[in-house]
């Protein structure tokens, strides 16, 4: 297992806001960056070639700092994905412990000092704490909350299936050093905190969490992991087909990093990684996905190409009712549900 020894007794901190599409929040987000008590610490802003104002508002804010932080900020040549965007500031940081923070989260002025005493404590490759929810006009909802996920598919990727505490990536830290041991890839990949608890996990390490509550969550309509679509008409069951489909292909591109590119090498460096990891089950799972990932745009030869590729019942199952394709597929599920005829019954 690797170990994580602080090097220095007040290291440099990096702080980074990664952001895209959050031009109503990002100002209060930097406004609670530029507010950690903590010192020496550097300020990364990077923008994720967000197609609102986002990137304008993050260089007004940036060129009226006159604080004792340092502050840069950055804009990728192109629209990347959570998990890159991530590896990318943290090539570009200088900092030994890296404190993330979304664009529309804010930071209670603690938050840096209380990661790196914990940090600093325990030598922990990555840390996350609680935190409160907050409404998205600011109002508290719920105070608190820890980042436990209880069921989540990514215990499943274990031989031990039991559950275990996750890392919340919206109050996350991470020993630079860590992050930056992880191969590179051009995935797209958005579940970064499910690919980052299982590779602690398989690791052989386990996820530091901190009872104080750090940041307000926000909660909002335009959060991917809040993401709700109301209403039962035949757009809204194709709206949501959609939705399941982006979200496949999200944990298709999770599973392929881990499988082809993470697991190969951690394997070679550690082969008792394999009595902790079910790869067979990370397999299934990724075929899966890759199936429910492809069918919404797809032409109906392309939908046949998914038919042919089904092995199991269960994957004839999620194909064939969407040979039809997506309009009528949806009209169907609408026209059952109407009749109050279980879905999951007919058409899954």
């Amino acid at each position: 297992m690797t170990t994580y020894p602080t090097r220095n007794d007040r290291p440099l901190v990096t702080f980074a806001i990664v952001a895209y599409n959050q031009e109503q929040y990002i100002a209060q987000t930097i406004a609670s960056a530029f507010a950690q008590t903590y010192s020496p610490l550097e300020i990364i802003i990077s923008d994720d070639v967000s197609p609102d104002g986002t990137w304008a508002i993050i260089q007004q804010e940036a060129a009226r700092y006159s604080g004792p932080h340092q502050v840069r900020i950055r804009q990728g040549p192109r629209n990347v994905g959570l998990f890159r965007h991530v590896q990318n500031i943290a090539e570009e940081s200088h900092g030994e412990l890296f404190v993330i923070s979304a664009g529309d989260d804010i930071s209670l002025p603690q938050r840096t000092s209380e990661m790196v005493a914990a940090w600093r404590t325990s030598g922990a490759p990555a840390l996350c704490s609680a935190f409160d929810t907050i409404s998205e006009t600011g109002e508290p909802l719920e105070r608190g909350v820890f980042p436990l996920a209880p069921g989540n598919i990514v215990w499943q990727y274990f031989t031990d299936k039991r559950d275990r505490a996750f890392l919340g990536g919206n109050t996350a830290a991470y020993d630079r050093r860590f992050l930056l041991a992880l191969p590179k890839t051009e995935l797209r990949i958005f579940h970064e905190d499910s690919l980052l608890t299982f590779i602690l996990y398989a690791m052989g390490h386990g996820v530091e969490t901190i009872h104080s509550s750090l940041i307000n969550y926000r909660i909002h309509s335009n959060s991917y992991s809040h993401l709700k679509i109301e209403g039962g008409s035949a757009a809204d069951f194709a709206a949501r087909e959609r939705s399941a489909s982006a979200y496949a292909r999200a944990g298709h591109a999770y599973l392929s990093y881990l499988i082809d590119s993470f697991l190969p090498a951690a394997i070679a460096a550690d082969p008792a990684m394999m009595e902790r990891i079910d790869l067979d089950f990370m397999k299934a799972r990724r075929r899966k996905l890759g199936l429910e990932a492809g069918w919404t745009e797809a032409s109906v030869t392309k939908r046949l190409a998914l038919l042919a590729k089904c092995r199991t019942p269960a994957e004839l199952k999620i194909i064939l009712p969407r040979l039809v394709g997506l309009p009528l597929f949806a009209q169907l599920k609408y026209l059952l549900a109407r009749a109050r005829v279980p879905a999951w019954s007919t058409i899954d």
